[in-house]
């Protein structure tokens, strides 16, 4: 462990003097630990490297306590290994084939869809009482297959990134992360991580809501900050943005009207003054105005500048170079697609072999 960082000074090489009294010290508890989680042995160093951080930093960790019932003080504290053995149990957990069936109905302890949604839904919309359940259902659906994809999102990652010294924190291990990544001692041809990496994934930059935000501002804390280094990666922009400059550059490039630095407007002006296909549009407003382009665009039928695209823009390079991947192997938003569609057909073959 320590071949590399002979030459490192003393800080640098501290963990991993730590990490390796870490394992002499716990390593019969972790052998059974891991026997009773039911992990096999491939698991073994990143289980270490897991519970060495746990060990490091006890106040990241979610659900796992040291007692039964940590508000009582005459309770026993757990031994290494059944405390080692929750904690693995929820890491062998998360790793389990993925439930691909997305809830239809509120689920029992749910919330409970509001009475006077239904009502502006009938009222707004002129619909049944019927057609104003289902388009709550559809909504229901949709929330839950947001949901399913968050998991397979992490699934996906997981299936890359870990082979690179990663390791899938699945099932809320430790706060506000999903991945977790040992510092490497230098070598001759890459730069050293002198600290450890906690990586969030979230799907799109609207799913980070307040309570993962104060979460994550533990990392800020001189414990933290100094030891760890914290990182957010968000799958897609949820938001688009639409600004004049462009739009009216666009509108002018499909009517044929060359822009210059003077006098195109006066162009634009003018053609529809004279064409006679153009005749009857009338923007309204000032042409300082976005709103006023927007009008002019949709009274063209230029409806594909102005109205939403059909797909959110993705931040894989991001992720890909924050991990350090090459192009060859680099993930994409169509391996993605590949990947969870190939799982449906899995699915479907199955269930299909199993007569369901």
């Amino acid at each position: 462990m320590h071949e590399n960082s002979i030459d490192s000074s003393d800080s640098e090489i501290e963990i991993f003097r730590d990490y390796e009294n870490f394992q002499k010290q716990y390593e019969p508890d972790i052998k059974k630990a891991m026997e009773d989680a039911m992990l096999e042995s491939e698991h073994k160093e990143k289980v270490c490297q897991l519970l060495f951080f746990i060990n490091q930093f006890p106040k990241l960790l979610t659900t796992v306590k040291k007692k039964q019932d940590e508000n009582d003080v005459t309770t026993q504290e757990k031994t290494n290994k059944e405390y080692f053995v929750d904690i693995l149990k929820k890491y062998e957990y998360g790793r389990k084939e993925p439930n691909l069936k997305i809830n239809k109905e509120p689920e029992i302890g749910g919330t409970i869809p509001d009475q006077m949604v239904r009502l502006i839904l009938k009222k707004s919309e002129k619909c049944t009482d019927e057609e104003a359940e289902a388009h709550i259902n559809s909504h229901i659906l949709a929330m839950s297959a947001e949901n399913l994809l968050g998991s397979l999102l992490e699934r996906y990652i997981a299936g890359v990134i870990e082979s690179y010294g990663w390791i899938w924190c699945r099932s809320e291990i430790i706060l506000a992360t999903d991945f977790i990544k040992f510092p490497t001692p230098p070598q001759e041809d890459t730069t050293p991580q002198e600290k450890w990496i906690c990586l969030q994934v979230k799907n799109g930059d609207n799913t980070e809501n307040s309570s993962s935000s104060k979460i994550r501002e533990i990392f800020k804390d001189k414990d933290y900050k100094d030891r760890i280094d914290s990182k957010l990666w968000c799958r897609s922009d949820s938001k688009w943005e639409l600004k004049r400059d462009s739009l009216k550059n666009n509108i002018y490039e499909k009517l044929g009207i060359e822009v210059t630095d003077k006098g195109t407007l006066e162009k634009l002006k003018k053609k529809l003054k004279k064409d006679p296909n153009l005749k009857h549009i009338k923007p309204i407003g000032s042409y300082q105005r976005l709103d006023t382009w927007i009008d002019l665009a949709r009274q063209l039928g230029f409806n594909d500048l102005v109205n939403p695209p059909d797909k959110r823009n993705t931040n894989w390079d991001e992720l890909n170079e924050m991990i350090g991947l090459s192009s060859d192997n680099c993930m994409s938003e169509e391996k993605l697609e590949k990947y969870i569609s190939d799982l449906y057909k899995k699915d479907d073959k199955e269930n299909h072999e199993q007569g369901t």
